[in-house]
């Protein structure tokens, strides 16, 4: 069994292994207080010695968690737990509701490859979440399928931003090569087939029904070998965004081809016939060996991919266009031909120019293997937007843009703010030309941006609001005396606050409204806790003033079971945390078994004083206290005997009563020995009348035992 399941890592609680890759295992985990899954990476145990790993682990997660952009797997926590590095992230499912990596989606088609209209899909979608973080200055590092997860939407993001970085080239170089030796001396091969190597560096491999691929981490980090740009496999060169482009360009020669571009690799559309020509020039700019002779950035070849977008979509009806114009310009030289009758001279030959072969369609296969889709139609253009169309969304976005335009430029708001003030002057600008149809769409964004940016001021108020309560319950726990008495939730409750203010400050308002009611709460528990301190203070030392005024001594030795209630009462009240009412009705408990226990330990005590003597003639008597003479007395004598006959008895008494099978026997001995008592009483008051020495002292003791009998047994 995995040693890491049912284990929990700070707030995440394993549930559910998802798969294992040369860079560490990932696995489902719960948020013990959100009860939401996320997807848990914990790196190799290795990494902890490396001590530039951990400075670069903690360099870098503020960097990956500021990375949000809906192509890109939301880091949420990059921590440690007992020595054990681990990054939170979303948890990311297919449409079959399993994780789904795009190397395992590629095996599962035909050829291994996707329809080209799906590559530009998802290639544009890649490229616009590598361009957002390239903006902000991360490099990816490590693009290849299992790095790229496919949504239950149909919809691609990229994971693992970075972490190539956190590890490290050492470590990487010197997983792939302890691969290459294990395949050497086992009798394997690492060249063929190189797609069956692409595990993941830092993820898991998942296979179509969902199992896990149990592959060594080692083999994982092999098949990452062919996305490294030649600056990456220590060919010369630094590491920039270009680095991205050409593993780009590998990922995207794989989902068209199926394959992976080697040494002298055929372009795209001579490896499989049918594809554009288009994709030759993008995957050969982007696969080129000398970064500066690959695109300038990510944004330029998104562009290229746009275009090709536009082409695909125009392609086929460039052709109908192109054949209509062929056929009009038949007519015409027909026409020509014929001296203006409407039929062309027998013989003439009309010379018809090809329609243009650029960009090529796919081959048409013959109809009995492949019918030819239907043509499209020719789309009409698109009639000219007019100012009485512009007039009202302008009115409505420059409403809109007065209410935002006074906002509060802190938490993250300046950036937006300043974005739509140029939004705004565009609109006003192409207004001002009269270009009606460009000016629409931009009053259009205009308009959602201002109102994105008012919906999220409101949840800023809300935020700030939240704010204020934690805020005042921080001084009514203060008051309260939770810094003094409750020292640990005081400062739990602090930090809680001091975090909340943080993502506040950053404009991640909806985390900080969370975060601040998280620390009210907790305020509010140690406001909560000075006041049950006391009680509990309270009721333990009405328990302590009454245990003084017994002999401590005698109760530990002679109190018994009642003692032994005591005790277990007090245990109960220091084991009970943060159960104030459980430890006050603990202490109140002890408090009120101490009279009883205390009249039990006397009346032992007093047993225990005696000890057996036997006269010169025989007669054994009991409990006569040590040092005194067998009484020559007849009424001293048989009060002697009496009292230790009704000793005997409420021992007896004392050892039964406790046992619920015994209560019959014990309630016989009671009874028994409280008559012999009054028997010895008798006794000792006839030798009283006689003036016994000491008799006295006698009648005290029956009379102090018959007493504490009374009390401890009700009757």
């Amino acid at each position: 069994m995995d040693s890491y399941m049912g284990r929990q890592f700070g707030d995440y609680f394993i549930t559910e292994k998802i798969g294992e890759g040369g860079m560490g295992a990932v696995y489902r985990a719960r948020h013990v207080h959100l009860h939401k899954d996320f997807a848990l990476k914990i790196m190799p145990g290795a990494l902890a010695n490396d001590n530039g790993f951990v400075a670069r682990f903690h360099d870098e997660a503020r960097v990956m968690s500021d990375l949000r952009h809906p192509g890109i797997v939301q880091v949420h926590a990059m921590s440690c737990h007992e020595g054990e590095y681990f990054l939170a992230m979303d948890y990311v499912t297919g449409a079959e509701g399993r994780p789904l990596n795009l190397h395992e989606w590629l095996k599962a088609q035909p050829n291994g490859r996707a329809p080209q209209e799906k590559v530009r899909e998802w290639a544009v979608q890649i490229a616009e979440a590598l361009a957002y973080a390239h903006g902000r200055g991360v490099v990816h590092r490590d693009i290849k399928p299992a790095n790229i997860l496919v949504d239950s939407a149909g919809n691609v993001r990229l994971t693992d931003f970075g972490l190539a970085k956190v590890v490290g080239g050492e470590f990487i170089s010197s997983q792939i090569h302890k691969s290459i030796q294990e395949s050497l001396s086992s009798h394997k091969t690492v060249a063929a087939p190189p797609e069956e190597l692409e595990g993941s560096l830092g993820g898991p491999t998942v296979s179509a029904d969902g199992d896990t691929k149990k592959g060594s981490g080692g083999t994982s980090i092999l098949g990452t070998y062919d996305y490294m740009a030649p600056e990456q496999r220590g060919e010369g060169g630094t590491i920039s965004p270009r680095t991205d482009v050409y593993s780009f360009g590998v990922l995207l020669y794989r989902m068209l081809t199926g394959k992976r571009p080697s040494n002298f690799a055929k372009p795209p559309s001579q490896a499989v016939p049918g594809l554009w020509k288009r994709w030759d020039a993008i995957t050969a700019r982007c696969l080129a060996e000398s970064p500066a002779d690959r695109y300038e950035s990510v944004e330029q070849m998104l562009c290229a991919l746009r275009g090709a977008e536009r082409r695909l979509g125009s392609a086929r009806r460039v052709m109908i266009a192109a054949g209509v114009a062929a056929v009009i310009a038949a007519a015409v030289v027909a026409l020509a031909l014929s001296g203006g009758k409407g039929e062309p001279e027998v013989g003439a030959v009309v010379d018809v120019e090809k329609p243009p072969t650029e960009p090529p369609t796919e081959p048409v296969a013959p109809p009995a293997e492949q019918p030819p889709k239907p043509e499209e139609p020719v789309e009409p253009p698109k009639p000219a937007v007019t100012l009485a169309e512009v007039a009202p969304v302008k009115a409505e976005a420059e409403v809109a843009w007065g209410k935002v335009k006074d906002l509060d430029r802190g938490q993250g708001f300046a950036g937006m703010l300043d974005e739509i003030e140029k939004a705004r002057l565009t609109a006003s600008t192409i207004f001002a030309e009269k270009d009606w149809t460009a000016a629409k769409p931009v009053y259009e964004s205009l308009l959602e941006k201002c109102r994105a940016a008012v919906a999220l001021d409101e949840k800023r108020q809300k935020a700030a609001a939240a704010r204020a309560e934690a805020d005042a319950a921080r001084q009514e726990a203060q008051k309260a005396g939770a810094a003094v008495d409750a020292a640990d939730l005081w400062a739990q409750a602090g930090a809680a606050n001091e975090n909340a203010k943080a993502l506040f400050e950053e404009g991640k308002v909806d985390e900080a409204l969370q975060a601040f009611g998280k620390a009210a709460g907790e305020y509010g528990s140690a406001r909560k806790l000075p006041g049950n301190v006391a009680r509990v203070r309270e009721a333990k030392s009405a328990y302590e003033t009454a245990l003084r005024a017994q002999d401590a001594d005698k109760l530990a030795k002679y109190g018994g079971a009642g003692w032994a209630q005591i005790q277990d009462a007090v245990r109960a009240a220091a084991a009970a945390g943060d159960d104030f009412d459980k430890a006050v009705n603990e202490y109140k408990r002890a408090s009120d078994l101490l009279p009883d226990a205390a009249l039990a330990a006397e009346l032992s005590f007093a047993f225990a004083a005696g000890e057996v003597l036997t006269n010169s003639i025989g007669m054994k008597l009991v409990f006569i206290p040590p040092g005194e003479q067998v009484s020559t007395n007849a009424n001293e004598a048989s009060g002697d005997k009496a009292y230790a006959e009704a000793s005997s008895l409420l021992r007896k008494w004392l050892d039964l009563r406790s046992q619920p099978r015994k209560t019959a026997e014990a309630k016989k001995a009671l009874q028994e020995g409280r008559k012999l008592l009054d028997e010895a009483l008798d006794y000792y008051e006839k030798a009283k009348k006689e003036d016994v020495p000491g008799i006295n002292k006698k009648i005290k003791d029956v009379n102090t035992v018959r007493y504490g009998v009374i009390k401890s047994s009700g009757l």
